[in-house]
């Protein structure tokens, strides 16, 4: 880490406050692989969340002195709203495999539930609209039959928060099988770069180890954006990396001048052709594809 000045660091961190490494995924993900989104994970949790609200509020079900109507309003608007966000999930992001039928079987549960649910209310139902003089609901409602259903929807939705978190972590597992690719987001044209590019101004001193830091550092849409500003800059020029990627297939690193920065283990500052040397293959083979394209 010696390698990376200060400045270095302060223009990683401000490409990372700036979310530049988001939207490249972003735009990745809308138009090739929807899995490296973002916004699946947050939905993800968005939907976590409000499992765990709503069977908060179910525990209440069979608290003394609720009413058939204050445990109907309970179960049926807690099982709405997460139907809701888990149909728009599921609307959304049916291509993802790693979703699973984790969503589809939650959906299909609580439809079967409110379906059973407004069974168990319509006689209720029919004998109030027949006497208005007479809304005693309960008088024709097990209660017990809404607490049970109120504990089968409980278990069944922790059984899904807890399936949901599997889901995150095929998610996270194939967004990180996906970024160990040097080239994945190649197929994002130059255009969609060039406005940042023309209006940031980096040394090289500072853009080719930024490449380096956000590698190691796995903010790959950073890294991605370094590199093409590498290339639409042409800073360093080809030769740079010519050099050292002609002597790797060559096996002939061994014979390239030695850097005092290595020699001295640090005691000098790093040349550019240190970074260049630092880069893992597959970097450095795409670093090279785009300035030859």
């Amino acid at each position: 880490m010696r390698c990376f000045s200060v400045d270095i660091w302060l223009g990683f961190l401000k490409m990372v406050s700036l979310g530049i490494g988001e939207r490249i995924r972003m735009l990745y993900a809308d138009s090739t692989e929807p899995v490296v989104s973002d916004e699946l994970l947050n939905s993800l949790e968005d939907l976590q969340l409000e499992i765990v609200r709503v069977t908060s509020t179910f525990t209440k079900c069979g608290t003394p002195g609720y009413t058939v109507q204050d445990i109907e309003t309970l179960i049926l608007d807690g099982c709405a709203v997460v139907l809701l966000t888990a149909k728009n999930i599921e609307n959304k992001w049916e291509t993802v495999v790693e979703i699973g039928n984790t969503l589809s079987d939650l959906i299909s549960f609580l439809n079967i539930n409110i379906a059973k649910i407004n069974g168990l209310l319509a006689p209720a139902r029919e004998t109030h609209y027949r006497d208005r003089a007479s809304g005693d609901r309960a008088a024709t409602i097990d209660v017990q039959q809404l607490r049970d259903c109120c504990k089968e929807i409980i278990g069944f939705m922790t059984k899904t928060a807890y399936g949901l978190s599997i889901v995150k972590i095929k998610i996270l597992e194939k967004r990180h099988e996906l970024f160990q690719q040097p080239g994945l987001f190649k197929s994002i044209p130059p255009d969609v770069f060039k406005r940042g590019i023309h209006t940031s101004e980096y040394e090289q001193e500072e853009i080719v180890p930024m490449i380096i830091l956000s590698h190691c550092m796995g903010a790959y849409g950073i890294r991605e954006w370094c590199i093409r500003y590498v290339v639409a800059k042409q800073t360093p020029p080809l030769a740079a990396f010519q050099k050292e990627i002609i002597a790797r297939r060559d096996g002939q690193i061994s014979k390239l001048d030695p850097s005092p920065f290595f020699r001295t283990a640090g005691a000098v500052a790093p040349e550019i052709k240190d970074f260049i040397a630092l880069f893992p293959q597959g970097i450095l083979e795409y670093v090279y594809e785009l300035y030859t394209v």
